[in-house]
């Protein structure tokens, strides 16, 4: 049984994805009527993604009531911008039990730590949510600070998981 390769032409996906105007034809299964001559696309998620109806001699086709290549455009800032965004995180997360936190980088697992080692009292130990992960991510210093803490044997192992410390 041979493999059978399979091969994308980005030409015609650019092309796809940056169309103003389809045939009716190409497209009936992927439509809805809205209006009497407006339909949008079934699995667009954007309602206002509208499209016009409109007839030639060479039959039915459709036409984009809104900029395509502007909403293309801000796709791809979009997902460019939540990639970043992830990526200067530098992947560090964490979870929050009882006042313990549980730091992760690349989802491993690094350490487990009290609330009240870093002088945040049990209570409010679910705020470091919303900031721990960015300053284990920006501080080197902090990381280590936090890592001598724990003693000789586990700072072995932590130092293990993480390069900036090797």
């Amino acid at each position: 049984m041979s493999k059978q390769k399979s091969t994308i032409n980005t030409g015609l996906t650019r092309e796809m994805l940056n169309r103003s105007a389809y045939y009716v034809s190409e497209v009936s299964d992927r439509i809805v009527k809205v209006a009497f001559d407006i339909v949008r696309f079934k699995d667009d998620d954007n309602d206002a993604h509208l499209w016009e109806v409109q007839s030639s001699d060479d039959g039915d086709y459709i036409v984009a009531l809104y900029d395509v290549s502007e909403d293309a455009q801000k796709k791809q800032s979009s997902h460019m911008s939540s990639m970043s965004k992830k990526a200067s995180a530098n992947e560090w997360s964490i979870t929050v039990n009882d006042g313990t936190i549980d730091a992760y980088k690349s989802g491993v697992f690094i350490f487990r730590i009290a609330s009240t080692v870093l002088g945040i009292p049990t209570e409010e130990a679910y705020l470091t949510k919303s900031y721990l992960p960015k300053k284990l991510a920006s501080d080197p210093n902090f990381v280590q600070a936090i890592v001598k803490t724990f003693p000789a044997s586990q700072q072995v192992k932590i130092a293990s998981k993480l390069s900036e410390l090797a």
